[in-house]
């Protein structure tokens, strides 16, 4: 009976009618790879912002773009508030790197 079964099951896997299984570990680690990818930005990111606190380099990076209309004065844009930089900015990151430390959790 069993000779039956598995020469069966050799030819509905030989006509495609049957998917083959797949391997989850690949699929795993590309997700793994690609969450420590973007918790290396945070991270970056991070970094930017408490060195432009502490002495206001990286002013005019892309990651401190005001969403709708840069401020001016004097003709030259200025920079983001450090309040803002402090009380906005750096925990919106530091949240999105504790949700980015869970989820590799999960994928281990």
């Amino acid at each position: 009976m069993k000779a039956k079964q598995s020469a069966l099951s050799v030819a509905v896997a030989h006509l495609g009618l049957v998917r083959p299984q797949r391997m989850p570990t690949k699929q795993f680690n590309a997700k793994r790879k690609v969450v420590l990818e973007g918790i290396q930005s945070l991270e970056e990111d991070i970094a930017r912002a408490r060195e432009y606190l502490r002495s206001g380099k990286h002013a005019h990076w892309s990651g401190f773009r005001p969403l709708f209309v840069p401020k001016f004065k004097d003709g030259k844009e200025l920079p983001p508030h450090k309040d803002w930089v402090k009380n906005v900015f750096l925990p919106q990151m530091e949240r999105a790197l504790r949700r980015a430390e869970k989820v590799v959790e999960r994928l281990d």
